[in-house]
């Protein structure tokens, strides 16, 4: 359980042009790796190096909500819910098992106990 999940943390290129929002972890390694510097205003790094291209999707820009995707409880712990179970996952095709952000979404605990009881039924129901 986590209370965030999201830091928000903006990425930019050499000029100064948003390439992603990411996690505090992930932008302290950019940073220890000598391949970006913390900037103040506003808070982001900015990489040391030009990217060989930018992201199309505006879904690694926008600002993510630490709120429960199902219910929109923002005051307490959230959880990671993936929205393919592994079991699944383990049998799709290489091109649609690599890591999607968007795949994975947060849910309070009640919610994704919800989920977890839902989709085991799913589960059941197609063995």
């Amino acid at each position: 359980l986590k209370s965030n999940m999201y830091d928000n943390i903006q990425m930019m290129d050499p000029n100064g042009i948003l390439l992603a929002n990411i996690s505090k972890k992930k932008a302290k390694w950019y940073v220890s790796k000598h391949l970006a510097t913390w900037k103040t205003h506003p808070v982001c790094i900015q990489l040391s190096f030009t990217p060989r291209a930018h992201s199309g999707s505006g879904f690694e820009k926008s600002v993510k909500q630490n709120v429960c995707v199902a219910c929109g409880d923002d005051g307490g712990l959230f959880m990671r819910h993936y929205i393919v179970p592994y079991a699944y996952r383990t049998l799709l095709a290489k091109k649609f098992k690599t890591h999607q952000s968007h795949d994975v979404v947060i849910l309070c605990p009640d919610c994704h106990l919800h989920c977890e009881h839902a989709t085991q039924l799913r589960m059941n129901s197609l063995e």
